[in-house]
C-alpha cells in the first residue's frame, strides 16, 4: 500500500470512487442524486481539501480528505472495503 498526496489530475478518478462508495454506503438513496453531485465533488470540493490517496499496483483504492487537520472524508472503493485501506489512511 502506498499513500500519496492527491494531484488535480486524479480528481476525476477520486470523484468516481466517491460516487461508487456513496452508492454502496447509501443504497436507499437514488443513484441520480449521487450522479448529480459528482461534478461538484470534482470541482468544488476536492481542489480545496488536503487529500491523500492509497493505492496498490492496480490503482487508487481510496482516499482521505482533511480540512484544517480535521477529517472531512474517507472513501474506499467498494470492492476494497475491509482490506485495511481505510485503517492505513487513518494511521
Amino acid at each position: 500500500m502506498d499513500i500519496q498526496k492527491a494531484t488535480d489530475l486524479e480528481y476525476a478518478e477520486l470523484a468516481d470512487i466517491w460516487y461508487r462508495s456513496s452508492i454502496y454506503a447509501h443504497p436507499f438513496v437514488d443513484r441520480s442524486f449521487w450522479r448529480g453531485k459528482k461534478e461538484e465533488m470534482k470541482t468544488a470540493y476536492l481542489p480545496f481539501l488536503e487529500t491523500y490517496t492509497i493505492r496498490q499496483a492496480s490503482g487508487i483504492q481510496g482516499f482521505l480528505s482533511m480540512v484544517e487537520n480535521e477529517l472531512a472524508a474517507l472513501f474506499i472503493e467498494p470492492a476494497s472495503i475491509r482490506k485495511g485501506y481505510g485503517t492505513a489512511l487513518l494511521s
